[in-house]
């Protein structure tokens, strides 16, 4: 389980969705990036943005929960909570950080994002 978990994570270092919406890229001068700029929305579902927040949180849930239930002995119920609750409150903090310093974006799908995240790494911890 926790292998499968680290094998999908290298995986997404190097094989992820790639953001064709990205605010720092000032090359994108062809006509079709520009048709796609126009039709895909400013907060992508499909964003590198997104798969980062997903991986992450599944990253630190799976990371917590062995941490808790195989190093520090709490029982599995106990560690799948913390671990899932503590991961949730940290990605709300990021996005509410977000909105209160202006220095990032907040959003909603992000949050999404991390609960689906969230789900994967429950899931994988689960069996």
């Amino acid at each position: 389980m926790i292998k499968l978990f680290w094998l999908l994570l290298i995986a997404g270092l190097f094989f992820h969705p790639q953001d064709v919406l990205s605010q720092n890229d000032k090359s994108a001068t062809s006509d079709s990036s520009i048709l796609v700029q126009r039709w895909l929305p400013r907060d992508a579902w499909l964003a590198k943005d997104k798969f980062d927040h997903l991986m992450v949180s599944a990253g630190l849930v799976a990371s917590q929960f062995y941490l808790l239930h195989q190093e520090f002995a709490w029982k599995t119920a106990k560690s799948r909570q913390f671990a899932v609750g503590s991961t949730l409150a940290i990605g709300i903090a990021k996005e509410i950080y977000d909105h209160a310093s202006r220095r990032g974006t907040p959003s909603w799908k992000d949050l999404l994002a991390d609960v689906v995240g969230i789900g994967v790494a429950f899931v994988l911890v689960t069996k």
